[in-house]
């Protein structure tokens, strides 16, 4: 009996002697896959950028929306600061500032350097330079102010007009789905009426053409809200 019970104990020491190494192995093995394999990219969210709600959109919010994303209007506006900051600095104190100069040499005689310093006041800017430089920059900013009132101009003109006709494209698919809707049931009706007896079987070729010409009117007229709604986007320049 005793000793089967020190069989067991060396057993049991064998079993935590194990079992200690493959935790010391599985350490090991951690510490050599974090040495060797790249570290974890962490994915960064994609930044969702919310869709306009073309069919709920205001025609005061298309516009603002068109002028916000039209680059060349975007382009006109830092010309005119630019222009406006050039402006600003033709000014008669900075016409009156003075350039100084710094020359460096060498005097054999002194046997040391010889530093001077000039200072001077270019007055062509005084005489009339700087009011022809003036002058020409106010006319490139009025030139400016004028191309960017016309891109406004032009950009709400042309939303004006698609927005008008995707609303009116709508209106006209809603028309043609109520009238290809009551043909339909209207020839769900015929067709109950010959079956009793009660409507001749004429009746019903003029509902189907009827219901035929109504269907392909509002194929068409869906075609026509897709590209109003193309045309609307494209002048929102929005994807």
């Amino acid at each position: 009996m005793r000793k089967f019970t020190i069989f067991i104990l060396i057993i049991l020491s064998l079993l935590s002697h194990e079992d200690s190494l493959a935790q010391s192995n599985e350490g090991i093995v951690g510490k050599i896959e974090e040495f060797i394999l790249p570290p974890k990219i962490e994915e960064k969210e994609k930044k969702v950028e919310p869709q306009t709600d073309i069919d709920n959109l205001l025609i005061n919010e298309a516009i603002s929306i068109a002028l916000e994303n039209l680059v060349a209007l975007r382009e006109a506006e830092d010309e005119i600061k630019r222009t406006k900051n050039k402006l600003g600095e033709e000014t008669v104190w900075n016409w009156l500032r003075p350039n100084v100069s710094l020359s460096t040499g060498w005097d054999k005689e002194r046997g040391e350097p010889d530093v001077s310093v000039h200072a001077g006041v270019d007055l062509r800017d005084i005489m009339g330079a700087g009011k022809r430089r003036v002058a020409n920059l106010r006319l490139d900013l009025e030139l400016a102010e004028a191309r960017l009132n016309k891109i406004k101009n032009s950009i709400v003109t042309t939303v004006k007009r698609v927005y008008q006709d995707y609303q009116l494209s709508k209106e006209k698919v809603k028309l043609m789905e109520e009238m290809a809707g009551q043909s339909d049931e209207l020839k769900g009706i015929l067709e109950k009426g010959i079956k009793e007896g009660k409507v001749k079987t004429d009746t019903i070729l003029v509902i189907n053409f009827t219901l035929n010409q109504n269907r392909m009117n509002l194929i068409v007229a869906k075609q026509d809200m897709l590209r109003a709604q193309m045309q609307l986007m494209e002048a929102l320049n929005i994807q």
